[in-house]
């Protein structure tokens, strides 16, 4: 049975710790939380506590405007902690102050001026965010090199626009008409997650992606 409304006897966080609403909305990302179906057999929210992500560092693609926050360098990173700074001027220069310099950055502009994965997972049904949060088809992203970053961005991106789970129209950033494109062509190649991504990832390549990203500057830094 779909988990889709929480059950009202679902646990109730008890924190001590007293979140700095404005620090966290300006220096954090919130992580979605989706509704999951636990042994108890409730329907009730994946972590029982807001959960908010604060890089202690960060990190970008070579030449490319995409960039990690890292959070906890004891684990594995996640797609989660993406971020797509290519869209505006403020973005491209965040994503630049960091490259070749883990650490030395002021990390904190890749949430105030980029946009992060897990974002493009807000409004979406919980089946979507458990499908896309980690999705299946990062997997080929550790054979490109430099790009790493960018290709787990592009997998959430695409985790979104093709599940069957998703609302691709809840999806915010919308995507430009080349990204809308390369899904659809992606899509028509194959029915693999893995190897539709690899067909987005080298069409979006070819995108006049300056051009389209500038075009959406002005309504994004408002």
């Amino acid at each position: 049975m779909a988990c889709t409304e929480r059950d009202a006897h679902c646990p109730v966080c008890i924190s001590n710790v007293t979140l700095n609403r404005n620090f966290t909305q300006h220096r954090c990302t919130s992580l979605p939380n989706p509704l999951v179906r636990g042994a108890g057999g409730l329907c009730c929210p994946q972590s029982v506590c807001e959960q908010w992500q604060c890089p202690v560092s960060c990190e970008a693609d070579a030449g490319a405007s995409f960039a990690r926050a890292i959070y906890n360098t004891k684990q594995p990173p996640s797609p989660m902690e993406n971020y797509d700074c290519s869209r505006t001027p403020a973005a491209k220069r965040c994503a630049k102050s960091m490259a070749g310099a883990q650490g030395a950055a002021d990390c904190g502009c890749l949430v105030r001026d980029c946009l992060s994965a897990a974002k493009l997972l807000d409004a979406q049904p919980s089946q979507c965010v458990l499908e896309c949060q980690e999705p299946a088809s990062a997997q080929i992203c550790a054979d490109y090199d430099d790009e790493t970053t960018f290709c787990e961005y592009s997998a959430v991106l695409q985790c979104v626009s093709t599940a069957a789970s998703c609302n691709a129209t809840k999806s915010l950033p919308h995507p430009t008409a080349c990204e809308a494109a390369c899904t659809a062509k992606s899509k028509a190649a194959s029915t693999d997650p893995a190897q539709q991504l690899d067909s987005f990832l080298q069409c979006v390549g070819a995108c006049p992606r300056e051009s389209e990203r500038s075009a959406l500057a002005s309504g994004l830094e408002a």
